[in-house]
C-alpha cells in the first residue's frame, strides 16, 4: 500500500476516490466462521487500515474518499445471509475520519446476487451530503437511521448491590481488591 501510494503520488495521479472491494464474497456461506475469521480480518479490516494508512502518508491533506464495499453486512430486510466475520471494517470506516480529517471513509453494502451493483457504487462515490453507512438492496438504497428516545428518570433509586448480583473486581487479588470483595460477600449474597 505504501509502494502504491508513493507511486500514484510520484506520477500526479493520486486518487480522490478509491473503492475498496476485498470485503465482497461470491457466496456468504462459503466455509465455516471460525475458518474464514483470519481471511476475513486480513481482506477487509487490516486491507482498510493499511491502505488509510498508506494514503494519508503519502499526502496528509490530498481529501480522498474511501467506499469500502460489503456483501451482505447489514441486516434491512431481515432475510439475508449475513456475513459477520467483516463486522470489525466497520469499526475501522468510522474511526479512520478521526485519526486522518483528509480521508473520508465510508461503508457500502450490497446483496452481489441482486446485480446492477457497478452503476450504483459509482453514484454511490459522488453522493452527497456524505452518508458514512449505505446499504442497496433489490435496486433501493438504505441509510442508516437513529431514532431519539427520551429516557425517564427512575423514579426508585437502584441498589449498588443486590443478592445473587455478579460482580467484577479487576486488577489483580491486591489488597484492596480483597476488602472489596469481602465487603462485597458480607452485604449481599
Amino acid at each position: 500500500y505504501d509502494a502504491l501510494a508513493q507511486d500514484l503520488k510520484r506520477r500526479n495521479e493520486y486518487p480522490t476516490r478509491v473503492l475498496h472491494l476485498w470485503s465482497t464474497e461470491d457466496d456468504p456461506a462459503h466455509g465455516s466462521a471460525t475458518e474464514n475469521f483470519d481471511e476475513a480480518q486480513t481482506r477487509s479490516f487490516y486491507s482498510v487500515i493499511f491502505l488509510s494508512q498508506a494514503l494519508a502518508k503519502a499526502s496528509a491533506t490530498a481529501p480522498v474518499q474511501i467506499g469500502v464495499v460489503t456483501n451482505c453486512l447489514h441486516s434491512v430486510f431481515g432475510d439475508e445471509l449475513l456475513r459477520s466475520n467483516e463486522a470489525t471494517v466497520l469499526g475501522a470506516c468510522k474511526v479512520i475520519s478521526q485519526e486522518y480529517p483528509n480521508l473520508r471513509c465510508r461503508n457500502i453494502d450490497v446483496v452481489l446476487s441482486d446485480g446492477g451493483n457497478a452503476g450504483a457504487l459509482i453514484q454511490e462515490m459522488s453522493k452527497e451530503p456524505f452518508q458514512a453507512v449505505v446499504a442497496y438492496r433489490k435496486g433501493r438504497r438504505w441509510l442508516e437511521n437513529y431514532d431519539s428516545i427520551r429516557l425517564e428518570r427512575p423514579t426508585a433509586k437502584m441498589p449498588v448491590l443486590a443478592d445473587g448480583g455478579v460482580y467484577l473486581i479487576t486488577g489483580g487479588l491486591g489488597n484492596i481488591a480483597l476488602l472489596l470483595a469481602e465487603a462485597i460477600a458480607a452485604e449481599v449474597k
